[in-house]
């Protein structure tokens, strides 16, 4: 991940924005703002730039809901690491299923 990168979150329901947003951390603690695209697509953007060689914590608790109510059926923590933005490629994550996470580089 790249130091000027922004999280984008593709859910397959449409969702509760408020519930979702809530249910999302990432820590060490980064501050920005979510921009709801659509109903299913949200971006995360950092206001301050990632920090270089530090490992990130994103979680996705059940807390969030889709329209009708529903909560994700898991839980997901992804570990991320923030490489040099010279040698660095954005990743698109294009699938978590149960433990595995499934992820392409675009270049």
């Amino acid at each position: 991940v790249s130091k000027s990168d922004y999280i984008q979150f593709s859910f397959t329901q449409p969702m509760d924005q408020s519930a979702t947003q809530n249910a999302i951390s990432i820590t060490p603690a980064l501050d920005g703002q979510f921009n709801w695209v659509s109903s299913t697509l949200l971006q995360f953007i950092p206001t301050t730039r990632f920090i270089s060689n530090q490992t990130y914590r994103l979680t996705i608790t059940k807390a969030a809901l889709d329209m009708n109510g529903i909560p994700l059926r898991n839980s997901y923590v992804i570990d991320f690491l923030v490489n040099n933005p010279i040698d660095s490629g954005p990743i698109n994550l294009q699938s978590i299923t149960g433990y595995s996470v499934s992820g392409v580089c675009i270049n």
